[in-house]
């Protein structure tokens, strides 16, 4: 496993909820951490969202490793993107939109050192799609981080076709600093967890649309029947509807096969704003 020098610093881009438990993760496991949104009320929110974290952590008998005023000694807040010049590993969470991302990808291009490890932490775009747009391909490596990040044991991690050895091991001994077990697989569209799961969620979406059962019943049955911890539309609640309608989205212009078509039902509820635990509202109550 390759070394991580002491002196890393690490970017997360995005203070939102994956990219706050991010930051959060690196700053418990001593790494220098620049957390950058162009949002000054986003990154407000990612210290409301990291401090209440912790908390939890707390309640719950969890250590963080280090004492909550020592994590936030380890994390800058800016809105500066040029601050990533200095990082030795950049974390990419901004929203899953192609265009958006492609725009953020060539001013990386120009910020960030050859040297610089890039990772799209991206939950059905191909990784391949990320290095066409960057000049430094072979440093570009798919993370993606399940949600609530510092609690989960396992990331998925996603070697693109031009991804170097060098490139791959340094991302799993990054990932090993910060409690994480990298599970390492190959690049596609949704790879393998949501290729499988998002249309297991959209269907049962349908079986609430169709009548089948209410949301309470279709949870149940996966977590008392199945054994899952959580049900589906829980699940889709906790990671944020806007993001599984956007996932699926992506597999069906990427496949295009039509299993992958959200569902009537979620795409009114996003526009609804109805977007999950985030908003107080989405299959169930939060509020």
């Amino acid at each position: 496993m390759a070394n991580i020098p002491e002196h890393y610093i690490v970017g997360v881009i995005g203070a939102g909820t994956i990219g706050c438990g991010v930051a959060e993760a690196l700053a418990a496991s001593g790494f220098r951490t620049t957390l950058v949104d162009s949002s000054p009320k986003s990154l407000e929110r990612g210290r409301s969202t990291i401090s209440a974290s912790l908390r939890c952590r707390r309640i719950l008998g969890i250590s963080a490793g280090k004492p909550e005023a020592d994590i936030f000694r380890c994390i800058e807040f800016t809105d500066e993107l040029s601050k990533l010049g200095a990082c030795s590993f950049v974390i990419e969470n901004i929203t899953e939109n192609h265009l958006l991302k492609q725009r953020l990808y060539r001013e990386l291009d120009s910020i960030c050192n050859r040297d610089c490890i890039v990772a799209p932490n991206t939950s059905a775009i191909p990784i391949e799609r990320f290095a066409q747009w960057i000049s430094f391909a072979d440093r570009v490596v798919g993370v993606h981080f399940m949600n609530p990040v510092p609690l989960t044991k396992s990331v998925e991690l996603v070697r693109g076709r031009q991804t170097s050895e060098q490139a791959l091991q340094a991302t799993v001994a990054l990932l090993h600093r910060i409690g994480k077990r990298a599970i390492i697989v190959g690049d596609g569209p949704g790879f393998v967890i949501n290729r499988a799961f998002m249309p297991f969620i959209n269907q049962a979406i349908e079986c609430l649309e169709d009548g089948v059962a209410r949301p309470a019943e279709i949870d149940a049955v996966f977590r008392d029947c199945v054994g899952h911890k959580m049900g589906p539309l829980e699940t889709a609640d906790l990671i944020g509807l806007d993001t599984v309608m956007h996932s699926l989205e992506v597999l069906h212009k990427e496949s295009g096969n039509p299993k992958y078509a959200p569902s009537r039902l979620l795409v009114e509820m996003v526009a609804e704003g109805k977007l999950g635990k985030k908003t107080g509202e989405g299959f169930h109550q939060y509020l």
